[in-house]
């Protein structure tokens, strides 16, 4: 994609302006190297940054980090057209059948640090979805750096980024005949909702964190949603309660839509993301955690890393001597999702690509190919080992704190990973913990919000999270030989 600078400035200001978003993951500090772009005209000043985050050869063609660049007017630049590091907002969306027209529905909203997901629910049921991935990336992938960017004068701007992406999927869901929803449900951490709420985050940016109130809210549209207007504006909206600073809504949410408040026997919750949230437990007794993973599991500081949206690699396997992969929607490959890394390293592992260690063969040259435009780096492959080694750690130490005999314990595993073999392939990587009897969500978030659209019990929902209590990982005193036992591959 070409453009011209309407004006002289920050090429990063001049682009949102114009409506048009660039992945940022380091949150425009010059640090991961993503945003990348290319003057066809004119010279950009070479930056430090940029002489760290590019080779020679990219210098010399012209390429620039897009955080850093200074244009001026009438200069003509390429924007990357892949999926994974370039998007104008609203071209990435799903959707199933919406089920009869004129029908009653509710909008459940899963409120993602990398991705949103929309759900349109009629009685009960799932008939439509709409994802896209958060605009807010373009202040950084993780919650910390959105903190950053909002305390630096930024969180009107990613309060309105969210809020035109939620309106835009229930535009979408709607139809053209433009229907309405009776009621919207949200549920996300708990920075992503402060942040959609225009409330202060400056308290979950250091020690002693305070994330406010954590309680569950009923609003309308009007008084949540920038932009929601007229009929809309009236719509009933809930705000699913949180638990802590880092255990928010959506692990209510998940807790409620695998029904942990229902069960006598224990069992294991893991949500993958970027805050990779951790529930063990049972009837009237949960202990969670959260592990800051990083936003690899979401696509996040992978080169060609995605969130979970049509043509992002979900699957890898290694068969007859190739690498074969399988994309959401069986689109062109834009990318690799989260589901996809895990398979890929499985694969890799199998296939004798990588070593117990996650070191590549020498004979690849560093990458592996998947595809002419999609590859695994060694780099990719560290970024991975960490967030795979917090989860494991983590998983660890919960099992350990939570002292009492599993019998039989299933593992609950959610975030987009809905394929048959996730599980296995997350065992043998050593992932998770082996032995445990694995079902999947799909996204125990838009599952915990259909439940609630079915059967709305606020004080249930309530009574959950307060029955929740919080392990801090970083005080026990085994998480740091778990972390670094687990770096290696099953």
């Amino acid at each position: 994609m070409i453009i011209r600078a309407s004006e002289d400035g920050r090429l990063k200001d001049i682009l949102e302006k114009a409506g048009l978003w660039q992945a940022m993951p380091c949150g425009g500090l010059g640090q991961c190297g993503r945003c990348r772009v290319r003057a066809v005209n004119g010279d950009l000043p070479l930056t430090e940054a940029d002489r760290d985050m590019l080779g020679a050869s990219e210098a010399a063609a012209g390429y620039r980090l897009a955080c850093q660049a200074k244009v001026t007017r009438g200069m003509l630049l390429e924007l990357p057209e892949e999926a994974s590091d370039f998007y104008i907002p609203g071209t990435v969306s799903s959707g199933h059948e919406k089920g009869p027209e004129g029908g009653a529905f509710s909008i459940a909203v899963d409120l993602g640090t990398t991705t949103l997901c929309l759900a349109r629910v009629m009685d009960g049921v799932v008939t439509g979805d709409y994802r896209v991935l958060n605009r807010q990336r373009s202040y950084g992938a993780d919650v910390m750096s959105r903190i950053h960017a909002a305390m630096s004068g930024h969180g009107e701007a990613l309060r309105r980024l969210v809020c035109e992406d939620i309106l835009a999927g229930i535009k979408a869901l709607g139809g053209d005949a433009g229907e309405l929803p009776e009621r919207i449900v949200i549920a996300g951490n708990t920075t992503m909702m402060r942040l959609l709420a225009g409330e202060d985050v400056a308290g979950l940016a250091a020690w002693p964190f305070d994330p406010g109130d954590l309680s569950l809210k009923q609003l309308k549209a009007g008084e949540l949603l920038l932009g929601a207007e007229g009929p809309l504006a009236q719509v009933p909206v809930t705000l699913f309660p949180g638990i802590g600073p880092f255990l928010g809504a959506d692990l209510t949410a998940a807790l409620y839509g695998s029904c942990f408040d229902c069960d006598e026997a224990p069992g294991i919750l893991l949500d993958l993301g970027t805050n990779a949230e951790m529930a063990i437990g049972k009837k009237g007794r949960i202990l969670a955690a959260s592990a800051s993973a990083g936003p690899a599991f979401e696509g996040g500081r992978i080169r060609c890393g995605t969130g979970s949206i049509p043509g992002a690699v979900c699957d890898v396997r290694y068969e007859y001597g190739l690498m074969r992969y399988e994309t959401i929607g069986h689109m062109r490959p834009a990318g690799i999702c989260g589901s996809g890394l895990i398979a890929c390293m499985d694969a890799m592992r199998r296939a004798g690509y990588m070593d117990k260690a996650g070191l590549l063969k020498a004979s690849l040259g560093g990458n592996l190919k998947l595809a002419p435009a999609l590859e695994i780096s060694q780099a990719d492959i560290r970024e991975f080992q960490k967030a795979k080694a917090a989860v494991r750690a983590g998983l660890d130490c919960l099992i350990g704190a939570f002292n009492e005999p599993l019998q039989n314990p299933r593992l609950i595993l959610c975030g987009g990973f809905g394929l048959g073999t996730a599980a296995a392939k997350a065992e043998r990587i050593g992932l998770i913990p082996s032995g445990l009897k694995c079902r999947q969500m799909a996204n125990g978030v838009i599952s915990g919000l259909t439940r609630y659209l079915k059967y709305p019990d606020d004080a249930a929902v309530t009574r959950l999270a307060g029955s929740v209590s919080a392990l801090e990982l970083a005080g026990q005193p085994d998480f740091a030989q778990a972390y670094l036992e687990a770096m290696n591959f099953g």
